[in-house]
């Protein structure tokens, strides 16, 4: 697995959620296609980020935007699993962004390994 962190570029106000009484900029995961250029694993890594968004918004409720597909590729044709997250915006700096790591962590790991039924395998 790649997770390739970004900031929104474009947006007016950086998209945030309150999760536990807390500010947390939200995650938009991008995906790259075959529309241009050729890209194996890219189906693979839409239901990956598929499943991630979902499993995010369950432990945390709006944490993610949602999953985009596009056209480039992203560099996520070297490997399966790889993925473009794009989090707070150009405006805010990501130190602005609360407790994203620990939820982001948590969603895609689970309890830091401990409790692998929580692990994000789809």
């Amino acid at each position: 697995m790649a997770l390739d962190i970004h900031r929104d570029a474009g947006l007016p106000t950086a998209p945030v959620v309150e999760i536990q009484s807390q500010r947390a900029a939200q995650i938009l995961i991008i995906v790259g296609s075959d529309a241009r250029l050729p890209h194996p694993h890219w189906r693979q890594n839409e239901a990956f980020a598929r499943h991630l968004a979902q499993k995010m918004n369950a432990l945390y409720p709006g944490l993610c935007r949602g999953v985009r597909v596009q056209e480039g590729r992203y560099n996520q044709h070297l490997l399966p699993r790889a993925l473009l997250l794009e989090v707070g915006t150009e405006k805010k700096h990501l130190g602005g962004s609360g407790n994203l790591d620990a939820l982001s962590g948590q969603s895609i790991g689970g309890d830091s390994g401990r409790n692998p039924e929580k692990r994000c395998h789809p």
